[in-house]
């Protein structure tokens, strides 16, 4: 008769078992939601997803003196001739002993069938001022990324948008290390000026720019709440 007693306080316990290993192992923090939430020393991770408070913005060489840092799209992303997006994190909640190990940039998009290019930026800009007349146009050449990226056929699940992923952990390594200085992304299309209709952060119908960062630290902070952790990994 001890038997169901047993398992009825285990079934009562195993969940915060669980949940207190979870906790132990990751590290979660978000651009402008104060001081980040980690877990112990050792493995963390930096979820950056900011909403209108975020930094970016599209030139365009048809309005050469236009400024669009608060619009929701980043319209024909096409070839340097044409548009340019430009995208900006703020990594003040990596710790300063970061070892990054990878990194990824979320984008939604209508994504065309051809490439998309990812260049770290060699030069400061301003949202609120940048256009295409002054938009930093120098780059680190030895840091760029290129993907293969297509619309698929009209059932597919990127035809009319969809969010991919691309690997950007040699350009967060550069930032980190301080073998450069963070200035962004620039992205940059190679269909012309119908590229790419691309979500910014100040995008509200459809999911924002995201970077996830993967590093070893030996800097313990705050675990994260479990609230925390069903808005990232639901």
């Amino acid at each position: 008769m001890y038997r169901p007693k047993f398992f009825t306080a285990l079934a009562r316990v195993l969940p915060f078992v669980l949940l207190s290993l979870v906790l132990s192992s990751v590290c979660l923090a978000q651009a402008g939601a104060g001081a980040s939430p980690a877990a112990t020393a050792g493995v963390g991770i930096l979820v950056l997803q900011p909403d209108s408070e975020g930094k970016d913005a599209g030139a365009y060489a048809l309005s050469p003196t236009t400024n669009y840092g608060d619009l929701g799209w980043y319209y024909g992303i096409g070839l340097p001739g044409i548009g340019i997006g430009y995208l900006e994190f703020d990594l003040t909640d990596l710790p300063a002993d970061a070892v990054v190990t990878s990194a990824t940039l979320d984008l939604w998009a209508e994504y065309n069938d051809g490439t998309l290019s990812i260049d770290a930026i060699n030069a400061p800009w301003d949202e609120a001022t940048l256009t295409w007349s002054n938009r930093p146009s120098s780059v680190y050449p030895s840091l760029a990324v290129t993907y293969a990226i297509s619309r698929g056929d009209p059932s597919g699940p990127c035809y009319w948008g969809c969010v991919q992923t691309f690997d950007v952990t040699g350009i967060v390594q550069a930032w980190a290390t301080g073998a450069i200085p963070n200035r962004g992304f620039q992205i940059v299309g190679d269909t012309g000026s119908v590229g790419w209709l691309m979500a910014s952060s100040d995008n509200t119908s459809n999911p924002r720019p995201r970077l996830w960062i993967q590093y070893d630290s030996q800097t313990p902070t705050a675990r994260p709440s479990w609230g925390e952790l069903k808005s990232y990994y639901r």
